[in-house]
């Protein structure tokens, strides 16, 4: 097995079983059995568990930030590209704790334990966020003094709901939630008081 491919095979191993039995409870020793390999062997790649998981965060919401900006750049207007950004988050989030069949209570915990790691992407979509703002005031469709500002409150906002998001009882009525949030939010830096949301 080249280096590449058992950098990748420890990684999709380890991503597994922190999903499987969250962040505290997996060691590098079960990643190695799992591998089948020795735990010196994981340890030529990863200084430590901490860094293995670092890794996967770092991959996993990589990829999530890599399909929020597809879905913001596929939007046409300011409004769509705001919506699409808030929706697009609580869908993908909702999407990798399904794909990696994870537990509400491991999802929390993995979720505690990944946030040191992703800050820098966290930048980067604050950032995405922000382009949003400028470019609604830019086209007179939003008058946000302070888009920095602002990409900074709703990232929070987002982030906090993050919780409930991964909830697996809160189905439908939870999404109608997150819509009518975004109503109110886009009507309120709206810059014209007749302009309806666009939810294209």
């Amino acid at each position: 097995m080249s280096s590449t491919n058992q950098r990748e095979a420890i990684l999709s191993a380890a991503a597994q079983l922190f999903a499987r039995f969250g962040y505290r409870k997996t060691s590098i020793e079960d990643v190695a059995k799992r591998v089948r390999i020795g735990k010196g062997t994981i340890y030529l790649y990863f200084a430590s568990k901490e860094e293995l998981f670092g890794a996967i965060a770092h991959q996993i919401w990589g990829n999530v930030l890599l399909e929020l900006t597809a879905a913001v750049k596929r939007a046409r207007t300011p409004e769509a590209k705001l919506r699409a950004y808030v929706q697009g988050r609580a869908h993908q989030l909702i999407r990798v704790t399904k794909d990696l069949q994870v537990q509400h209570d491991l999802a929390l915990e993995l979720q505690e334990a990944a946030a040191p790691y992703l800050m820098e992407l966290w930048k980067t979509e604050r950032a995405l966020l922000e382009g949003i703002l400028v470019e609604g005031n830019a086209a007179n469709a939003f008058l946000v003094p302070h888009p920095h500002a602002l990409a900074l409150a709703i990232q929070t906002v987002v982030r906090g709901l993050e919780r409930s998001m991964i909830d697996p009882q809160n189905g439908p009525e939870f999404r109608r939630a997150i819509d009518d949030l975004l109503d109110v939010l886009v009507r309120g830096i709206t810059s014209s008081a007749g302009l309806i949301p666009d939810r294209a």
